[in-house]
């Protein structure tokens, strides 16, 4: 119970977190056509969820950790790419099923879910850089 304290108490734990569930409410209303049916988001969502928590359970590798998170940046901004895409050819029918407003939030979860996995990745770098200088010393 002690080792799962103290993982949560690492500042790149929060930091995946909070990415993590901003993809989460991200691809909250991407997940489903006018149908009602998944697309090929929802799988996309399901397999950050999945990178995100294996992340957080693989803190004793920091380099299986660091490749997760720009697996998980990778993904995001292929998302990004996807949304803007989509704005660039989008008619009348995709205008109200998203309005602009709405299109703006999904890009500014999208940075700032970017941007909380690059925190995290920097932080497990100081803490990689901490414990090879600890090692040199010794």
């Amino acid at each position: 119970m002690e080792k799962l304290f103290f993982m949560i108490q690492r500042i790149q734990t929060l930091y995946i977190v909070l990415g993590s569930v901003i993809c989460f409410f991200l691809f909250a209303n991407t997940t489903t056509d006018i149908a009602g049916e998944f697309t090929f988001w929802f799988y996309i969502q399901i397999l950050c969820l999945a990178l995100s928590l294996f992340a957080i359970f693989s803190y004793k590798n920091r380099k299986r950790q660091i490749k997760l998170l720009y697996s998980l940046v990778g993904l995001l901004a292929i998302f990004g790419f996807y949304l803007l895409l989509r704005d660039l050819s989008a008619d009348k029918i995709t205008l109200v099923m998203f309005p602009p407003s709405k299109i703006l939030l999904y890009y500014m979860s999208v940075l700032l879910a970017i941007i909380f996995y690059i925190l995290a990745i920097n932080s497990i770098k100081k803490d990689d850089d901490l414990i090879k200088s600890i090692d040199r010393i010794r």
